[in-house]
């Protein structure tokens, strides 16, 4: 089973980020420049510069995110032997069935996780990823995200659940 980005919503999601960042960076830098000019003081609107870089790291990290999202052909691909998953930045990575420890509806989409221990060295595993990155993934999992994919969470789930052999 493939699982591909539904790009029409993956746009509409990107743009309601950066529209809501950038709305937020406009007015605390508008709010920034009027604290540090008025009475307040220059620290007066630091808390509002603290703000504003938070608005445009929120921008590049979702630009960038969603940008590999929509660049990729396939997000998730199910078979019989494992699955297959992008990892935004790093490529896809194959976990073999046995080297899946469980998989579980997260707040942002469907999170795999492989058993303690495996790595990419793992008889396998496929996949060029750092060893930064791996260790990342090993502590919280490789999220498939929900937002914006076709078909919906319900089926993958379904189709992990047959190609595990119920396991999963």
């Amino acid at each position: 089973m493939v699982v591909r980005p539904d790009r029409a919503k993956a746009r509409a999601w990107l743009t309601f980020i950066l529209l809501i960042n950038g709305g937020l960076a406009a007015l605390c830098l508008v709010a920034a420049l009027w604290a540090s000019s008025a009475s307040v003081g220059v620290l007066g609107g630091a808390s509002f510069a603290i703000t504003l870089s938070g608005c445009v790291f929120q921008m590049v990290f979702h630009g960038y995110f969603w940008g590999r999202f929509l660049g990729a052909d396939v997000v998730a691909e199910a078979g019989p032997y494992g699955i297959r998953a992008l990892v935004p930045g790093e490529g896809t990575v194959f976990l073999p069935w046995p080297a899946v420890a469980s998989v579980s509806n997260g707040w942002t989409g469907l999170v795999i996780r492989p058993v303690a221990g495996a790595d990419p060295s793992t008889p396998g595993i496929e996949g060029a990823v750092r060893a930064r990155t791996w260790r990342r993934l090993a502590r919280r999992g490789i999220t498939v995200p929900k937002r914006a994919i076709t078909p919906d969470i319900a089926t993958l789930r379904a189709a992990i659940h047959h190609f595990s052999g119920g396991r999963l």
